[in-house]
């Protein structure tokens, strides 16, 4: 039996996740491209809400406030670990 809790997450830690979503499928396809698209086309409104949250955002303070709450996130480690995979896989090609 699975428990759910039932406080609701922030609309910037339902982007990271989203964007965890994004890295871990790009992995299946060797960041290509194909897994992004077709997802971003399937998550269109999650991802121009994710979109507009984060381009009101210019100034360091308010940056550095999303940045805080970000790594509050439960999806931030896989996150960061998929972006370092990203990363770790383009230098190798």
């Amino acid at each position: 039996m699975a428990i759910q809790s039932c406080s609701k997450q922030s609309e910037i830690c339902d982007c990271i996740d989203l964007s965890a979503a994004i890295s871990e499928g790009e992995s299946t396809v060797h960041y290509n491209g194909t897994f992004r698209k077709k997802y971003l086309k399937e998550h269109q409104v999650e991802n121009e809400k994710c979109e507009k949250l984060f381009s009101g955002v210019t100034d360091k303070a308010g940056q550095e406030k999303i940045v805080a709450e970000l790594k509050q996130c439960k999806g931030y480690e896989a996150y960061t670990e998929g972006i370092q995979k990203q990363i770790e896989y383009t230098q190798q090609q």
